[in-house]
């Protein structure tokens, strides 16, 4: 019965002797083959109870919500004695998130080369993953810790697991590095808090992957993935992790599953659909639409900027968001407005308790900045009532990702990842620039 079973570090150590170097003919590798792991992850699963059906290329795994799992692995045959295996794995969740992983390792044959990296999976996402998802299986349960962070308004429940930790010393003296490590992995740690914290959290789950590699005396190898995606400015997370003396190899990995704890059962869609036309009927009336064209409030605007950036402007520019809310009903001064208030507007309303600037600098074209007050700002003020109330009644995500395109977003996450006071940031000028002919 395949059942993975690891202590909270998960820590291999390889002892390689003196080796001596046979010559003989250059061994031409083989092409890469590819081989449907799922038989193999479907009974680790079930055998910590996990209820499924392979359908196809996909394992639907009934837990607290149906995740969708499909893995593969790809081997290579490097030369006699040497395989290397490279494991792909894509968890689709009912609420639509995909998890994407992946693990590399080498073994003396096929069979070897595919179960390291079984166990990479089961030594690092495994009992996160199972954990986050409502799992209450014994070994999962003794195998991961849960603890909770706030981030603005919402709070978040942490799901960590084991660390994957490989080591291959140039000499024998496995317990001394293995004293040495305890140090190198507390630093790796804070070092992933420290990450965490300095990523914004504005779905109902994100999840995380940290890997550094050390060969010799240095880091030659190092990511930090948020939801797939590398986070900004990782790189200076690790560079001055101590370093293991007298070691080839040291590699280091985690996984966080990061999920909104929820007090109650989650409402309905029709609930949901309830909820966020009551947030329309507060600021437009009875009516949730417009009855005509132009005709709406600065309110309605707003709100109606909200959904189209946060859906469909995440990555286009500033003159394409500007045009998309020209064809929405907006006139030219609304929309450029939105286009460059509102981004400011999201991310204050993220954390009104941080003190922030009260003044912005606008600058038309290379003229000299003028100073003005967001106080005076009428159309500001409404944009900041309505994100605020949108945030915390309707949608966290939408004004989150309209935030992210906000210089100030992006200071904000940079001060947080580097330690800094980042509740004081009324020193911080905004500088808006625009055109003349707008």
């Amino acid at each position: 019965m395949r059942k993975c079973t690891h202590t909270m570090m998960f820590v291999m150590l390889i002892f390689v002797f003196g080796c001596e170097e046979k010559k003989g003919p250059v061994y031409k590798p083989e092409d890469m083959s590819e081989i449907d792991l799922n038989p193999a992850i479907a009974e680790i699963l079930t055998n910590h109870g996990v209820q499924l059906e392979i359908k196809g290329d996909e394992i639907h795994a009934s837990m607290s919500e149906l995740l969708i799992i499909s893995a593969v692995i790809r081997t290579q045959k490097l030369q006699e004695g040497m395989w290397k295996s490279r494991m792909d794995m894509w968890i689709k969740t009912e609420s639509g998130e995909e998890i994407r992983e992946a693990f590399s390792d080498f073994g003396p044959d096929l069979n070897g080369c595919i179960d390291k990296n079984i166990q990479n999976f089961c030594g690092s996402t495994l009992y996160p993953l199972l954990r986050a998802f409502g799992s209450q299986d014994e070994d999962v349960l003794a195998s991961t810790e849960v603890r909770e962070i706030v981030s603005g308004r919402t709070r978040y429940e942490i799901f960590e697991g084991n660390i994957g930790t490989k080591v291959i010393p140039e000499v024998s003296g496995g317990l001394e590095i293995s004293k040495a490590m305890e140090d190198v992995i507390t630093r790796f740690n804070e070092k992933i808090e420290k990450g965490i914290q300095s990523g914004y959290l504005g779905k109902h789950m994100h999840w995380f992957r940290a890997y550094c590699c050390q060969m010799k005396d240095e880091i030659v190898i190092s990511e930090f993935l948020m939801d797939n995606e590398p986070l900004t400015g990782y790189e200076s997370l690790f560079k001055d992790l101590p370093l293991l003396a007298n070691v080839t190899m040291a590699s280091y990995r985690r996984f966080y599953v990061v999920r909104e704890k929820v007090d109650k059962v989650e409402s309905s869609q029709k609930e949901e659909e309830q909820k966020q036309a009551g947030f329309f009927s507060r600021l437009f009336g009875k009516r949730k639409e417009p009855q005509a064209m132009g005709n709406e409030s600065f309110e309605f605007r707003v709100a109606q900027a909200i959904e189209i950036i946060g859906s469909k402007g995440y990555e286009k520019s500033d003159d394409e968001v500007f045009n998309i809310l020209l064809k929405a009903g907006n006139n030219k001064e609304d929309a450029i407005d939105l286009v460059q208030f509102l981004p400011v507007a999201c991310t204050t309303a993220l954390h009104p308790d941080f003190l922030w600037p009260d003044r912005y600098a606008l600058v038309l074209d290379d003229d000299e900045p003028v100073f003005y007050e967001y106080a005076a700002n009428e159309k500001y003020q409404i944009m900041l009532k309505v994100a605020g109330d949108y945030y915390q009644n309707v949608n966290r995500n939408l004004p989150l990702i309209v935030a992210s395109r906000a210089a100030q977003f992006a200071t904000l996450q940079r001060l947080v990842r580097d330690g800094i006071d980042h509740q004081n940031l009324a020193n911080m000028v905004s500088f808006i620039m625009r055109p003349k002919y707008l």
